[in-house]
C-alpha cells in the first residue's frame, strides 16, 4: 500500500494503463482541476509524476470553438485506446461531458490531441469510461477509436451508454436502469470475445448490477444489451463501483455498504459466475468508490483514503488466488414431502449460493439427493454416480473443480458416509472439499458404531479423511433439543462444530437459522477461493 506524493482528492479517482505507464487521474480536494499521474514502476512511490491537465495547452479550443473546460465537479473517467489516453469529465459548472484525447511524449511532456463536448451526454455525477468505439476517428493527424463512454442521466436516474458505432455520437438508455451515483465501465477480451461492461448500483438497497455486451463484426455491438442482473447481495455499496478485466476475468471493487465501514470489497466473473474474493487489508480504507486497473500483469486498487484526501493504489492479491468452480450436492433429510423441512433445506442451500453470487443450476453445477434412515452402500454409491455425473457435465477433470456436499438430517449422515466410504478412491482428485453436516440424524452400514447419530452419539473423523484444511473442511452445526437432535463433532480436525442452543432451535427450524447459513456460505466461499 502506496501514496501518490503530492496526490490530494476528494473524489473517486480514475486508472488506465498504457504501454509501460500507468495513470491516475483525479479531481483535486480544494479545487475543480485534474490532476494526471504516472509512473513506470508503481513500485516506487517516488517515480510519480504529476500534471495540471490545463497545463498540457496554455489555451486549448474545442471544435465547437468553445472555451476549453478541463475543470469538474466530480471524479473524472479514465481509459486508454490504441496509443492515446483519454479523459472523460463532467464539466465544472454545467452538465455537459467533455472528453480529451492525450499523448504523453516524453516522461512529464503531454500533447493535447483532441478536445469534444459530447453530443446529447448530460450528466448529475462524473461519468466512466472503457473500451474503444467501432469506428476510429483522427486524432492529432492519427486514426484512433475513441471509448465508450458510461453516464448516469442529468434531468433522469437511467444509465446511458455513449459510443461510435456509426459515424455520428449516439446514446442509449439502458432499459430499466436507477441509480444515483456515476457507473463503472470496461472493456477486455473475455474468452475469444471483446466485450463491454458497465456496472451500476440500484437505488434499491445500493445493489451492485451488472451487463454487458459483445463487439461483432461488421463493426457494432451485438442487437440490444441484456437486462441488468444484480450480482450478489454481498455486492452492495454506498459509493460507485469499479471494474477491470484481467487476466481473463472481470473484477468488481466496492466500498462497503454502510456510510460507517470503509473496506473495499473485490469480486471476479469468468462469464458465468461471480466469486467474492472478500475485503482488501483491514488497512485498505476508503469514503469514496475505488479505481481497479490491470497494469503489468498485476491488479490495482486505487482509492482515496477515508482519514485523508491523499491518493493510495495497492497491488490486489485477488487475481492471484487459487479460483475453482464448484459442483455442490445436497442431501436432504428422510421425511422429503411438500413442505417438510428436509425437503426445504434443497432451497435453503440455492439461496446461501445466489446470495454468495454463485447461482445454482440443477443438474449443470448442483444436484439433489436423499437421506434415510439408515445409509447403505447403494445410498453411497447413488451420491457418488451423481457427483461424478456432475463432474463430466463440468469438464471432466476433477482437479480444476471444487465440491461442496451438503446433508440434513439422515442426508448429513449419508453425505459424511459418502467420504468415509470413497474419499481415497473418488474424492481426494478435487481441488478442495468442503463437507457441511446440518443436524446430522442417523445410522450407516458398515461404521462398527451401533447407535444412531444423534445426541446419543458422535460422529467421528475416518481415518481417510484429509487433515490439511487447506483441501478438506468439515463444518458441523447441530442442535440437542427435545425431540430429533444432531449429532455432535468433537474432533479438533473439524474445522467449524457448533451446537445452538437457543430456546425456540429445533431439528426443522435449524435449517433457516442465521448460522446455518453462514456456514454453508464459508464452506462455498472456501471450495470456490481457498479461503
Amino acid at each position: 500500500m502506496s501514496y501518490i506524493p503530492d496526490a490530494f482528492t476528494d473524489s473517486t479517482p480514475a486508472a488506465a494503463a498504457l504501454g509501460q505507464s500507468l495513470y491516475i487521474a483525479f479531481k483535486d480536494h480544494d479545487s475543480d482541476h485534474i490532476y494526471l499521474a504516472s509512473t513506470r514502476n508503481p513500485a516506487d512511490s517516488s517515480s510519480w509524476r504529476i500534471v495540471d491537465v490545463n497545463s498540457i495547452a496554455a489555451s486549448p479550443r474545442s471544435p465547437k470553438d468553445e472555451p476549453a473546460q478541463i475543470r469538474t465537479s466530480h471524479g473524472p473517467g479514465l481509459t486508454s485506446t490504441d496509443n492515446h489516453l483519454w479523459l472523460t469529465f463532467k464539466g465544472h459548472d454545467n452538465p455537459f461531458i467533455w472528453q480529451i484525447a492525450l499523448r504523453e511524449l516524453a516522461a512529464g511532456t503531454w500533447e493535447l490531441l483532441r478536445f469534444d463536448r459530447l453530443d446529447h451526454a448530460q450528466t448529475a455525477q462524473g461519468p466512466g469510461a472503457g473500451g474503444p468505439a467501432m469506428e476510429p476517428t483522427s486524432v492529432g493527424g492519427n486514426m484512433s477509436r475513441r471509448p465508450m463512454v458510461v453516464y448516469r442521466g442529468n434531468r433522469d436516474d437511467g444509465v446511458w451508454i455513449h459510443s461510435y458505432t456509426t459515424r455520428t455520437d449516439s446514446d442509449l438508455q439502458l432499459a430499466r436502469t436507477h441509480t444515483d451515483l456515476a457507473p463503472a465501465a470496461a472493456y477486455g477480451t473475455l474468452g475469444s470475445q471483446e466485450t463491454y461492461l458497465v456496472a451500476y448500483l440500484a437505488r434499491a438497497g445500493q445493489q451492485a448490477m451488472f451487463t454487458h455486451n459483445h463487439r461483432v463484426e461488421p463493426p457494432g455491438l451485438q442487437p440490444g444489451w441484456p437486462p441488468p442482473a444484480p450480482i450478489a447481495s454481498y455486492a452492495a455499496s454506498s459509493r460507485q463501483p469499479a471494474l477491470a478485466v484481467h487476466d481473463g476475468l472481470v473484477f468488481l471493487a466496492r466500498k462497503s455498504r454502510s456510510e460507517s465501514e470503509h473496506q473495499i470489497g473485490i469480486s471476479s466473473w469468468d462469464g458465468n459466475y461471480w466469486v467474492n474474493h472478500g475485503s482488501m487489508p483491514r488497512d485498505v480504507t476508503t469514503d469514496q468508490g475505488p479505481a481497479l486497473v490491470s497494469f503489468r500483469n498485476s491488479l490495482y486498487v486505487v482509492y482515496k483514503g477515508h482519514n485523508s484526501n491523499r491518493v493510495w493504489y495497492v497491488e490486489s492479491d485477488a487475481s492471484r488466488r487459487n479460483v475453482r468452480p464448484a459442483i455442490v450436492v445436497s442431501v436432504s433429510g428422510a421425511s422429503a414431502s411438500g413442505s417438510s423441512s428436509s425437503w426445504d433445506f434443497h432451497k435453503q442451500v440455492q439461496q446461501c449460493a445466489a446470495a454468495h453470487g454463485y447461482p445454482l443450476t440443477l443438474e449443470g453445477n448442483w444436484t439433489r439427493d436423499k437421506g434415510d434412515l439408515r445409509a447403505t452402500r447403494d445410498d453411497t454409491t447413488r451420491v457418488k454416480d451423481k457427483i461424478n455425473k456432475l463432474v463430466s457435465q463440468n469438464g471432466g477433470d476433477k482437479g480444476q473443480l471444487s465440491l461442496v456436499l451438503t446433508g440434513k438430517s439422515a442426508g448429513g449422515v449419508l453425505a459424511w458416509d459418502t467420504l468415509r466410504v470413497n474419499f481415497i478412491s473418488q474424492f481426494a482428485a478435487f481441488h478442495r472439499v468442503a463437507l457441511v453436516l446440518v443436524d446430522a440424524h442417523g445410522s450407516a452400514d458398515d461404521d462398527d458404531r451401533n447407535e444412531t447419530y444423534s445426541d446419543g452419539q458422535n460422529l467421528w473423523w475416518p481415518s481417510n479423511f484429509p487433515t490439511d484444511r487447506a483441501v478438506f473442511r468439515v463444518y458441523n452445526i447441530y442442535q440437542q433439543k427435545e425431540g430429533l437432535t444432531g449429532a455432535n463433532f468433537p474432533d479438533s480436525r473439524v474445522y467449524s462444530n457448533t451446537r445452538l442452543s437457543q430456546g425456540n432451535i429445533n431439528h426443522d427450524n435449524i435449517i433457516r437459522h442465521v448460522r446455518t447459513h453462514e456456514l454453508i456460505t464459508e464452506a462455498l466461499n472456501f471450495a470456490l477461493t481457498g479461503e
